[in-house]
């Protein structure tokens, strides 16, 4: 009977024990002394039980369930290791990914340039990547259908909020909520997540990052940090080389990361500006555009941005477009930021009713629902130590991080290489700006 007792096992080093209390002399004082890293990790052993628990034979960690263990042999062990497994395993048609989670790959495929759209709104065509965002879809825009969907509905009390995702929900509440705020200690900066806090003080104050107690993400390629995944899958297309650049078929200038038309010389810092670009520039070529294109069906505009669309559509008066309706007046928006921003402004007694976060000033009543607007307002007040750009090469100092750019290329232009813009030039003459709308001005001082 004593093969069937239940083992407790040490995360660090597979140490066995029958009892949690000899384990926890091992942690404390023994030789793996886990006791200074026990804040680090919410659990520094576990309860293994040799009759339903699976173990790798390669390096002795247990896992509760099979398709876990098999899903870690396939990521962390020689690929002779898969031999071993008994799940299915899913393969990816593009690349050598494997894995033994249907969802897993099917998230994983949305990676490629190729995207297959999985599901398709029956009222407006929209495409979503996955059914929960087809039914979050249908109780945002078509509120008349939502008796359509199958799945639990989450609904906020304080306000009209309502979702299918539990994480957007849990997220949402914490607007409401002003008991659990995480204030910065080295900024006095509030937020309501906790991951948020730690984000901030990787970006910010990155000499206390070992106060964060969530995982640091970093770049493969450069210093970005962050306490987010996402942020930093999101930056690393930056760095598009080797296998990722052949596989989207990019020209990319190594020296400041944009990527490069390869009808023109334009330059873009996004693919999606590149596809926009190609859509508008290079119809013949609109082929090669792997985002989705947006087309108007009342007239020839097409765009691959959804906001641009829908600000487009409202120029069609016969159209009954998806607006924001203010619901104290007659106003009405493409944005939902719009219609908070205006509420706040033009209908102040009904504040309440804005689920954005509202930066308010402390030395007038100026509101708003935009982070940059405040920023910029706040350097209205002389008293106030504001956060501004200053330049490197001169005591100048802007509000805007355009504006020091645009300083960069005008008044030192042997450091030009600095500016991180997109910088357009005249074809007369050998003027430079940051700025595509003071380009166009002055392209009209040639005769």
């Amino acid at each position: 009977m004593a093969a069937e007792r239940a083992l407790f096992i040490c995360y660090n080093c597979n140490f066995a024990a029958w009892t949690k209390t000899r384990l926890i002399q091992h942690i404390g004082v023994g030789k793996c002394n886990l006791k200074a890293n026990l804040g680090k990790s919410r659990l520094a052993y576990t309860r293994h039980n040799p009759l339903t628990d699976y173990v790798c034979t390669h390096c002795n960690i247990v896992f509760r369930r099979k398709l876990s263990l098999d899903e870690h042999i396939i990521k962390r062990h020689n690929i002779e290791s898969i031999g071993s497994v008994s799940s299915e395993i899913h393969g990816c048609a593009h690349c050598d990914y494997k894995t033994t989670r249907n969802n897993t790959l099917n998230r994983h495929m949305l990676t490629h340039p190729t995207v297959v759209y999985f599901s398709i709104c029956k009222y407006c065509n929209a495409s979503f990547k996955s059914e929960q965002s087809l039914d979050n879809h249908v109780i945002k825009k078509h509120p008349d259908f939502i008796a359509s969907i199958g799945k639990k509905i989450h609904e906020c009390s304080n306000c009209a909020y309502k979702t299918t995702i539990p994480k957007y929900f849990k997220r949402h509440l914490k607007i409401h909520s002003s008991d659990k705020i995480n204030t910065c200690e080295h900024c006095n900066a509030t937020f309501k997540c906790k991951k948020s806090l730690d984000d901030h003080i990787v970006r910010k104050h990155p000499n206390f990052s070992a106060s964060v107690s969530y995982r640091i993400n970093q770049c493969p390629s450069c210093d970005y940090k962050s306490a987010r995944k996402y942020d930093v899958d999101k930056h690393m297309l930056k760095h598009l080389d080797g296998d990722k650049r052949m596989l989207k078929h990019l020209d990319v200038d190594s020296s400041d990361n944009t990527i490069i038309c390869k009808h023109c010389d334009g330059r873009y810092k996004s693919e999606q500006g590149l596809n926009n670009h190609i859509i508008k520039k290079h119809p013949d070529f609109i082929g090669s555009v792997t985002r989705k294109i947006h087309e108007c069906s009342y007239c020839p505009f097409k765009t691959a941005y959804k906001r641009s669309f829908d600000g487009h559509m409202t120029s069609h008066s016969d159209v009954d477009s998806k607006l924001n309706a203010c619901k104290h007046c007659t106003a009405r928006f493409t944005c939902k930021y719009y219609l908070d921003d205006h509420i706040v402004k033009k209908h102040p007694d009904f504040i309440e009713s804005v689920t954005r976060k509202i930066y308010e000033c402390l030395h007038c009543p100026f509101k708003t629902v935009y982070k940059h607007r405040f920023d910029g307002h706040m350097t209205s007040h002389s008293d106030v130590d504001s956060k501004l750009n200053a330049c490197k090469h001169c005591t100048a100092t802007f509000t805007r991080k355009s504006n020091l750019a645009d300083h960069i290329v005008k008044k030192h232009p042997d450091f030009i290489a600095s500016v991180r813009r997109k910088i357009h030039k005249c074809p007369h003459c050998a003027y430079k700006t940051v700025r595509k709308d003071i380009l166009e001005r002055h392209i009209l001082s040639h005769p």
